[in-house]
């Protein structure tokens, strides 16, 4: 398994976050896109993560901190069982889940998407929007993706308030 820290250089009030994920997650540090259009720089740059490796692969954002000790726990628990497993989402919808900031991605989850992206055919949404649409549109050759997800989404990571989001220029509460 590879794992990310996707990170904007011009983000220094984040390298102690960035530090401490390389450290406790043995993460590399995965340089982010940086566009005007915020939503399009964290999607290119997910994207980006995601073809790297034909591995599964996991992703976490700059701005994410470590809350539980066992954060990295879910994965050898569910990854033979799921496409997706979500570490960090701020908050649940009918269609999956918002604000999302540590992913596990398979090779399978990856090869879906990649595969279902084609039917964009103008401006995409952001990539929390492509996830859900993925999961539930059942774009894979053998069903849909299987996904799971913490029932408190900031049981094992959150976004750290206080920071500014490089996507909307608003402090995180």
């Amino acid at each position: 398994m590879k794992t990310y820290v996707i990170h904007a250089a011009i983000s220094v009030d984040r390298e102690p976050l960035v530090e401490e994920l390389v450290l406790q997650a043995n993460a590399e540090v995965f340089p982010a896109i940086i566009l005007l259009d915020g939503r399009e720089g964290c999607r290119q740059s997910h994207f980006s993560a995601y073809r790297s490796t034909s591995e599964d692969v996991l992703v976490f954002e700059d701005d994410c901190e470590i809350i539980a000790d066992d954060f990295l726990s879910p994965i050898p628990l569910f990854r033979e069982h799921y496409d997706l497993i979500y570490l960090g989402y701020n908050s649940l919808c009918n269609s999956g889940s918002w604000g999302t900031h540590a992913l596990w991605v398979s090779p399978r989850a990856k090869n879906c998407l990649f595969n279902w992206l084609p039917s964009y055919e103008t401006v995409m949404p952001p990539l929390d929007l492509i996830w859900n649409h993925v999961e539930h549109t059942s774009p894979c050759e053998s069903g849909g993706l299987r996904v799971w997800r913490p029932a408190d989404g900031r049981r094992y990571v959150r976004q750290k308030p206080g920071l500014r989001s490089i996507i909307t220029g608003g402090i995180r509460e």
